[in-house]
């Protein structure tokens, strides 16, 4: 029997597969008790990853499990998705991810702010990717993520900011 150490830090089940969790990125529901999980990196058998990244592309309810805390995630049903699946000796290792977001393995304000000025089509200063981090900063594990931002939205955030600096200085 393979050993994979589930249970020690994260791990994620849809039915009765279970696989190591080895990155992820969500934003919270409304209610607070379901994640909508935009991107999965999994890692197990090749059985149990495909299942997962199944339940989890066809909009399935999947259990999450992060160093102690458990709650239920599953895909928007809206947005494309890709994944895809690699043979890593005995084990597979697996991603999914809804596409339009920005996903990293680590902060970088300075790609995250090129990719956003992609986005908005509109200059972005590595400086302000903080400020909009409570509007576009998805919950992650072991990863960087950002939603998509409109430009409107960016228009609108970038007024309220520079009013803000007006009225406090």
């Amino acid at each position: 029997m393979l050993e994979l150490g589930i249970g020690r830090e994260a791990w994620i089940a849809h039915g009765g597969a279970k696989v190591l969790l080895e990155a992820a990125a969500w934003s919270p529901s409304w209610d607070g008790k379901t994640a909508f999980l935009v991107f999965l990196s999994v890692v197990g058998p090749r059985e149990a990853v495909r299942a997962v990244l199944a339940g989890w592309a066809t909009g399935k309810s999947l259990s999450v499990h992060l160093e102690g805390k458990a709650f239920q995630g599953e895909r928007r049903s809206y947005g494309k998705t890709r994944y895809a699946t690699h043979r890593l000796g005995r084990l597979y290792h697996g991603v999914g991810y809804e596409e339009g977001y920005y996903f990293a393995r680590e902060r970088d304000d300075r790609k995250a702010a090129l990719w956003l000025s992609r986005k908005v089509e509109a200059p972005v200063h590595p400086d302000w990717v903080e400020r909009l981090l409570p509007e576009i900063g998805l919950q992650t594990y072991r990863m960087f993520a950002l939603a998509p931002l409109s430009s409107w939205k960016y228009e609108r955030l970038l007024k309220e900011a520079i009013l803000h600096e007006e009225v406090s200085s």
